[in-house]
């Protein structure tokens, strides 16, 4: 019973004392803070920045990318090419080694030393005219190849028209690439020469050994066709003509040409 009376006395007193306590105590909501709004602006301000900023960095990177692209096709179409040239050459070498030759002559001999029975003397020769025909095999950059032809020029003597050489000759050529289907050679030769020379009273012919050499230079102008311009310099052994009461006899012959040529490959 007491315990009861005293808390009763006990819940009055706090009952008596609350309107005093309530003027004194300043009751402070929750902070709400104040400033958040301009701090709220300045960190969007900030973020809006940035996402500018990271969208500039990625419209350069799509820009990268794109060029990094065009490169990557651009190269990707040269090595495609570089592929299919690479093949041409492979099937060239492996399906086309034979070919055959056509070649135009534009040939000069010069002077001609010419001894007779019991005098010498030297006859001119005008610019002469050449043809001739080759087949051979192709082994790389190596060509191995078979060739007759002839040339001829006026001779400016007395007594004399015309001299001729016709040759069968064993040739070989060797190439090297120096800048897309061009090429350059040389080629030296080695075979049999017959010599004719027109006299006043009929003509008369010899044979003998020739050999050749020279350079030039060839195009490729299709999968299988070929030109090629070059020089050539022609010698053969001396050459001694018979006619009846008399004997001529030419110590120096030689000739020289520049020869333009067409090759077919099979």
């Amino acid at each position: 019973m007491k315990k009861i009376l005293s808390a009763a006395a006990i819940s009055a007193l706090m009952f008596t004392a609350a309107p005093g306590m309530a003027g004194n105590m300043k009751i402070m909501p929750p902070s709400l803070g104040a400033d958040c709004p301009a701090d709220c602006q300045d960190q969007i301000d900030q973020l809006n920045s940035s996402q500018a900023r990271q969208d500039e960095q990625l419209e350069a990177l799509e820009e990268s990318q794109v060029r990094q692209d065009q490169a990557i096709e651009a190269n990707a179409a040269d090595i495609q090419n570089n592929l299919q040239e690479i093949e041409k050459l492979k099937t060239k070498e492996i399906h086309n080694p034979w070919y055959v030759k056509a070649t135009a002559q534009l040939t000069w001999m010069g002077s001609l030393d010419l001894d007779k029975a019991h005098y010498g003397y030297q006859a001119d020769t005008d610019t002469g005219y050449g043809f001739g025909f080759s087949a051979g095999r192709q082994f790389g950059n190596l060509r191995i190849e078979g060739e007759l032809a002839g040339r001829t020029a006026d001779i400016k003597g007395e007594n004399l028209s015309d001299i001729t050489i016709s040759t069968a000759m064993l040739n070989g050529f060797y190439g090297v690439p120096v800048y897309g289907p061009f090429s350059v050679y040389g080629t030296a030769g080695a075979g049999t020469a017959k010599v004719e020379m027109a006299f006043a009273d009929g003509d008369d012919s010899e044979v003998t050994f020739a050999y050749k050499a020279g350079a030039g230079v060839a195009m490729d102008v299709a999968r299988n066709m070929a030109v090629d311009l070059g020089y050539e310099y022609l010698r053969t052994g001396d050459v001694e003509f018979g006619r009846d009461h008399e004997m001529s006899r030419v110590d120096d012959l030689k000739s020289s040409a520049i020869n333009a040529s067409v090759r077919y490959s099979f």
